[in-house]
Parts: structure tokens; C-alpha cells; sequence
């Protein structure tokens, strides 16, 4: 049963990841031998169209009108005088390392993340939302809003609103809308024109120029999260004490004798328990990272990871049980017994102090009786195996000689023949089994010895050919 559990638990990891990593995995080898191949080279890929989109991978694209969208991935793209989206409906879609745009227009909106992105003399006529470590949007840049994240931005331009996220943040573009900017350095220069809302986070640097036209500026307070009251937390171990109390009515359904075992076993082997636990909670977690490098072994690693995860969240009530029949099994029901411990793991999972050392305790304490529990079984089937070698050994009965000597059927026990008279002491040799009955009696070895006809149709019966002779010699 345990077998099958395992193969069925292995089956569904490998088609749970087999979809995943095999597209994955194929991606992974064309980009690295495609991509790194044309880049060592210097080779440039070709450029495809289809449907009036513009598909590019590490191609410069420069002097262009596209129909409808513009798709591109490399390392640098240097987009200068290329007009996206005469259709009316187009646009850019770019990643890589470093962008530039320059003396672009878009029908529709730009969207691109690298290291590096600069933006200049662009006119968009949606939006630009664009993610990178550095931004620089130039003075001649047009677009309905602007959504920016990185670490230093620089942004100017002409926009309805937008959103600024960052670690520095310096604006000096016009906006006709609200602006919101939240960095840890703020500067506002000389030419900003914030006609809406400039809303800015407080207890941060904010340096506003002379000259700035931002008439409206708020301050938005820190968020504030709750903590939790009294009740709250009563209520969470209350919820938890009960959950735990069904898995252990469950766990005496369904692995009662597990859970006896593993009572006996900490009680006689708790250290040994605990040793071995703490290897595999240490263990495992370095075994997963190592694994999930070769994509073929990923459906294992899939598999230890819901097997640690079925381990932590059972673990309290497991141990629980398991410690509660130990210490209390004397006293009381073994189900009472179970319940008491798990309430008293319960709670100490909910402490401030105690609740990370009680979740170790217990997961290190299920992994270490899984362990053990392999062993055991183990080590007792290679007992048993060497115990039925041994014993085959000491057994072995030799074939008979009449018998093949690489026949594998079971050796036939052939009665020895008799080797001398069963009733008196009389050697081998000399000795002569009793005629059967109804047989006549044979000559002696002083008798003479009868000449037998040589055609045996004409042999009679004993008593004439007697007679016979009888009458030869009588004649002679």
C-alpha cells in the first residue's frame, strides 16, 4: 500500500512539472544556444512580420514604419525615427538590457523593462509604463500618463497624471492631472507644473525649487496596520485547538498504530529521534536547491516539497498525540491522552517566545519518527533476508545423482536401498531377500543351472520342463 501511495504521489508530481519544465527546458537551451551563439558572433537575427506586427530579437530597429505593434527582446535597442501603429493601433513592447527611444511615435502606449531606459522627443499617445533600475524621460517626451518604477528616476515631459515609484525621484516635467511620487528622496525642480494634486509621502526628503508651479500639495500619512487585540489572538488558538482536536480523532481512524509506535518510540529512543529529525528539516531544504538545477529532477524536488509541506502541517497534532500517549498513556485514555498533548503544543505555537521553538520541535520530531521508522523497516527486512539465506544454506539438500545437475526443480528424497538383512546381522553380501508370494523358490548356488529353450514360445511351465530333464537323465 505504502508503495503504491509513493508511486501515486510521484506519478502526479511528474505530470504536475512535465508540462512546465519540458517548454521551460527547451526555451532555456535555444535562448542559451541561439541567443549567446548570435551574440558571440555578432550575428543579428532576422526580423518577422506577421498580421502588420514587428517581431525583432536582437535586431537595431531604426527608420521604420510598423502597422501595428512592435515586439523586441535583446541586449541594447536603439529605436531611433520609427513610427509604431499608422493603422491607428499600435505598440512597443521591449526587454532587455539598455533602451533608448528617440524620435518615436506611438499610436498607442509603450510598455518596456530593462536596466537602463531612456525616453526622448517621443510623442505616445496612451500611456508609458515602463520598470528598470534607471529612467530618464527627456523634455520633449508627450504622453497621456506615466507609470515609472525604479531606483533613480529622472522624469520630464508633458502628461495627464501619473505614478512615481523609486528610491530617488527627480521631476520637472508638466502635468495637467494629480501626480503621486513615493521615494525616499524627492526633488521637484524649477520647471515641474503639477496643475492637480501633487501628493507626496511624509517623513521623507522632499526638495522643492524655486519657480516650481505646485500649488496643491498634500502629505499622505504612513499606512497604519492594526495589530492584533486580545480577542484576536483568543480567538486564533481557540480556532486552532479545535482543528487540531478533529486531525487527532482523525489520525486515531486512520494511522492509530503509527501513533502508538511513535509513542514507544519516544519514549525509548527520543534522542536518537530528535538527532535524525534535525538532519532531515537540515537537510532537505539544501537537497531541494541542488535538485531544482537539472530540469529532469524537478518532479522530485515537487515531490519533497509537498511531502515537508504535508510534514509541517500536521506535525503539531501528530507529535501532540504521540508525546501525550507517552506521558499521560498511565493515567489516563490514550485518546484523552492524545488530545491533551496537541492542546498543549497548540497554545505554545501561539506564544511569542515559544511558537517558533514548539513548529521546529514539532516538525523535527515527525521527520525524525519517519526516519526512524525507514530504518527500522529496513534493517529488519535485511535481517529477515540474511536470516533466510542462512537458513537455506544450512538446509540445502544435493539433487540426486540420476538427476540434472541444472534442473532448478526441488531435489525428490529417494529411501535409501537396504544394506542388509533388517531382522538379523547379516552382512550385504551374503544376504537374499525373501521371494514374493506365489513365487517358486530359485535354485541354490550349488544347484545346477538350467538351460532355458532358446525360443520362449516353447517354453512350459516350471513343473514340466522338470520333468523333462528327469527323463534325459533317466535315458543316458
Amino acid at each position: 500500500m505504502r508503495k503504491r501511495i509513493a508511486a501515486l504521489l510521484a506519478t502526479f508530481a511528474l505530470a504536475f512539472c512535465l508540462p512546465i519544465c519540458t517548454p521551460a527546458a527547451f526555451a532555456a537551451s535555444a535562448f542559451d544556444q541561439g541567443g549567446s551563439s548570435m551574440a558571440a558572433a555578432g550575428i543579428e537575427s532576422d526580423v518577422t512580420y506577421n498580421a502588420g506586427n514587428l517581431f525583432a530579437v536582437m535586431h537595431p530597429v531604426s527608420n521604420t514604419d510598423i502597422e501595428n505593434d512592435l515586439y523586441w527582446v535583446g541586449q541594447t535597442l536603439d529605436a531611433s525615427k520609427v513610427n509604431v501603429g499608422t493603422s491607428g493601433h499600435g505598440s512597443i513592447l521591449a526587454a532587455g538590457q539598455s533602451i533608448t527611444l528617440k524620435n518615436v511615435k506611438v499610436a498607442d502606449s509603450v510598455r518596456a523593462a530593462a536596466q537602463d531606459i531612456m525616453i526622448d522627443h517621443a510623442q505616445i499617445s496612451n500611456n508609458i509604463t515602463v520598470a528598470a533600475q534607471n529612467i530618464s524621460l527627456g523634455n520633449d517626451v508627450k504622453a497621456n500618463g506615466v507609470y515609472a518604477s525604479a531606483r533613480t528616476l529622472s522624469i520630464s515631459g508633458s502628461y495627464q497624471g501619473g505614478l512615481l515609484v523609486g528610491e530617488t525621484v527627480s521631476f520637472d516635467g508638466a502635468v495637467e492631472g494629480d501626480m503621486n511620487i513615493q521615494a525616499q528622496q524627492i526633488n521637484i525642480g524649477k520647471n515641474a507644473q503639477v496643475k492637480g494634486q501633487l501628493v507626496l509621502p511624509e517623513g521623507v526628503t522632499v526638495n522643492i525649487a524655486d519657480g516650481a508651479q505646485v500649488p496643491n500639495v498634500t502629505y499622505s500619512a504612513p499606512i497604519e496596520t492594526s495589530q492584533p487585540t486580545f480577542f484576536d489572538n483568543a480567538l486564533s488558538i481557540l480556532y486552532a485547538c479545535m482543528a487540531h482536536v478533529v486531525l487527532v480523532g482523525l489520525f486515531f481512524v486512520i494511522i492509530r498504530k503509527q501513533l502508538v509506535s511513535a509513542s514507544i518510540m519516544a519514549r525509548k529512543r527520543l534522542g536518537m529521534m530528535l538527532l535524525a529529525g534535525l538532519v532531515v528539516f537540515l537537510v532537505a531544504p539544501i537537497a531541494c536547491l541542488l535538485l531544482i538545477f537539472p530540469l529532469i529532477t524537478i518532479p522530485v524536488v515537487v515531490l519533497m516539497v509537498l511531502v515537508m509541506l504535508i510534514i509541517a502541517l500536521f506535525s503539531i497534532p501528530f507529535a501532540g498525540s504521540a508525546l501525550g500517549m507517552m506521558l499521560f498513556k498511565d493515567r489516563m485514555n490514550p485518546v484523552l491522552a492524545a488530545v491533551i498533548g496537541t492542546l498543549i503544543l497548540t497554545i505554545c505555537a501561539y506564544l511569542p517566545i515559544l511558537s517558533i521553538i514548539t513548529v521546529i520541535f514539532c516538525i523535527v520530531f515527525t521527520a525524525g519518527y519517519l526516519w526512524m521508522s525507514y530504518w527500522d523497516i529496513h534493517k529488519t527486512r535485511r535481517q529477515e533476508r540474511i536470516a533466510a539465506q542462512q537458513a537455506a544454506m544450512a538446509g540445502e539438500v544435493p539433487p540426486p545423482p540420476f538427476k540434472n545437475a541444472s534442473s532448478t526443480e526441488a531435489p525428490v528424497d529417494v529411501p535409501p536401498a537396504p544394506t542388509g538383512n533388517p531382522v538379523s546381522n547379516v552382512p550385504p553380501e551374503s544376504y537374499v531377500a525373501p521371494p514374493a508370494p506365489g513365487t517358486p523358490e530359485r535354485p541354490g548356488p550349488d544347484d545346477p543351472i538350467q538351460q532355458q529353450p532358446a525360443n520362449p514360445n516353447q517354453s512350459g511351465s516350471s513343473q514340466d520342463a522338470q520333468s523333462v530333464d528327469g527323463t534325459q537323465d533317466s535315458t543316458k
